[in-house]
């Protein structure tokens, strides 16, 4: 990545001058480059890098050999003092990869565990994930493909975005419900009365640029039609229509699509997030949901969880739905 757009990334997560900076990074010390590159960056804004590295590799050998007593408290009361905290992926978080005996592994979900608690009381913290090869695989994408659209996705006018998602906010929040209308006849009404919106303008999860918010648990009704709709490992599905009852998928037209959520927990069917997105820079709908949920033009639905942004629901899983529809607001 050019140092000129690591600049304007961490200028939207909002670093500023005398802050502590945590650059959190996941991948092999061949490709700390780019962490480093990040640092630079951050000290050019006035703020202090400061930087940890999650190696598979290193991790696999660290955990095969750590001791119960590894890691206590008094580690993670380190992690206390920033400001704000920039997870990097240069792959996948969290998989170690390779095996590890049993008690090797609870060790280090332990040590995520307490990790992530820590971390994710900081003021800020925002996932980025670097255009890497690696990446490009976890959504079965051309790697130039993946890196070019990543990186455009990237280059956007973050104040632009901000405006535009506080503009629409301020429009939506005089409303109790939308009425999406899709396919040749297909009406989904999602009420969100009392609600909060979100605005993702680049202080969240990266590349941004949609609004969202959590609907009542119980009061989505209808249908909604997809063209083409993306569910993780499954093929693309076309022409899909699903149905919508008391706020849970209970239908589709589409047998895959069908068989996949039926085979989910009750709580992994609640319709648990309405979005729209806003970023001009992302074209067309690939299946990568981190880009296809903020590609201006889009609506998205998802099921599963949302009790972490305003609603509910507690489920194992958060299933983004991406489509187009025409929107009346009541």
């Amino acid at each position: 990545m050019e140092k000129k757009l690591i600049k304007k990334l961490l200028k939207a997560t909002g670093v500023k001058e005398g802050e502590l900076i945590l650059l959190h990074f996941w991948g092999e010390d061949k490709d700390r480059t780019i962490l480093h590159d990040f640092a630079t960056q951050v000290a050019a804004l006035g703020a202090t890098p400061f930087e940890v590295t999650q190696s598979r590799t290193v991790n696999r050998e660290l955990f095969s050999e750590a001791k119960d007593s590894c890691f206590n408290e008094r580690y993670f009361q380190i992690f206390k003092e920033f400001d704000a905290v920039i997870d990097l992926f240069s792959y996948q978080p969290v998989v170690i990869g390779g095996s590890l005996s049993e008690e090797a592994m609870q060790n280090y979900r332990r040590y995520m565990s307490g990790l992530f608690g820590t971390l994710m009381k900081a003021k800020r913290f925002t996932q980025l994930r670097i255009p890497t090869e690696e990446n490009a695989k976890d959504f079965s994408m051309e790697p130039q493909e993946f890196i070019e659209r990543m990186t455009c996705a990237y280059d956007v006018d973050y104040d632009n975005i901000r405006l535009r998602g506080e503009e629409k906010i301020e429009e939506l929040k005089q409303t109790k419900k939308a009425i999406l209308h899709t396919g040749e006849k297909e009406t989904l009404t999602i009420e969100y009365e009392n609600r909060e919106w979100f605005n993702d303008a680049g202080e969240g999860d990266l590349p941004c640029g949609e609004i969202y918010i959590a609907p009542l648990e119980n009061k989505t009704e209808g249908t909604m039609y997809f063209e083409t709709l993306y569910l993780d490992d499954l093929p693309a599905c076309n022409q899909v229509t699903l149905t919508i009852m008391g706020g849970k998928v209970v239908d589709s037209s589409h047998d895959l699509v069908k068989n996949y959520l039926m085979d989910l927990p009750e709580s992994g069917r609640v319709v648990c997030e309405f979005g729209i997105g806003l970023n001009p820079k992302i074209k067309g709908l690939t299946g990568c949901t981190v880009l296809d949920e903020k590609m201006d033009g889009t609506v998205h639905i998802a099921i599963g969880a949302n009790h972490m942004f305003g609603g509910v629901n507690e489920a194992p899983m958060h299933i983004d739905l991406v489509g187009v529809a025409t929107i009346d607001y009541e």
